[in-house]
């Protein structure tokens, strides 16, 4: 019955929808909105390490190969992730000389810096509080722990596809050939993949 009442929402003209709008009072643009999409503000953004390298020695245990994920696949859509969990605020703070007690009265969650997490079942993107460390996605509802540290991109030796990987991730397999790929550390992509 909603989507039917959304049909007409969008098909009427600016008076019907006045008049919608004043007679159910809930607005009628938020009637017309399905989904929604939110535009990111500064968000940060991956950390490029460069060219990964064949993987040498051993093959890598099964479970310690980190799927990539194809950066060209993902939606440019961004939703609002529903927080489960939030990592509390610091109760002090240093301001000048003084040392002043936070009060927990405001929890406007809107107000606070916001960071990007990508679903790891649906690969839609999520905004939510930075404070955020567990959250369910906007998309497909599948529960997701959302950390501190930003994701890394790797470009895969074999094929040349950019693949996103989780902080820390030692070995990815690629999202289109599937090979095994080293990901280069932080410190090697800044002295250039020496």
């Amino acid at each position: 019955m909603l989507s039917s009442l959304q049909k007409v929402a969008d098909s009427a003209d600016k008076a019907s929808k006045a008049l919608f709008d004043e007679l159910f009072g809930c607005g009628a643009d938020s009637a017309v909105r399905g989904q929604e999409e939110l535009k990111v503000g500064p968000c940060e953004d991956f950390v490029d390490v460069g060219e990964g390298k064949r993987h040498q020695g051993r093959l890598p245990q099964p479970g310690s190969v980190a799927k990539g994920i194809d950066e060209t696949m993902l939606d440019s859509s961004v939703r609002r992730g529903i927080v489960v969990q939030l990592r509390p605020r610091p109760c002090l703070y240093l301001a000048g000389r003084e040392l002043v007690l936070q009060s927990d009265d405001s929890e406007d969650l809107d107000a606070e810096p916001q960071k990007r997490v990508i679903c790891g079942i649906c690969y839609k993107s999520n905004c939510v509080p930075a404070r955020a460390c567990v959250i369910d996605c906007g998309a497909c509802g599948g529960r997701n722990l959302a950390g501190d540290d930003t994701g890394v991109r790797v470009r895969c030796y074999n094929c040349g596809v950019s693949n996103l990987a989780e902080p820390g991730a030692g070995c990815i397999s690629c999202s289109a050939c599937k090979a095994v790929v080293a990901v280069p550390s932080d410190e090697d992509a800044a002295r250039g993949g020496a």
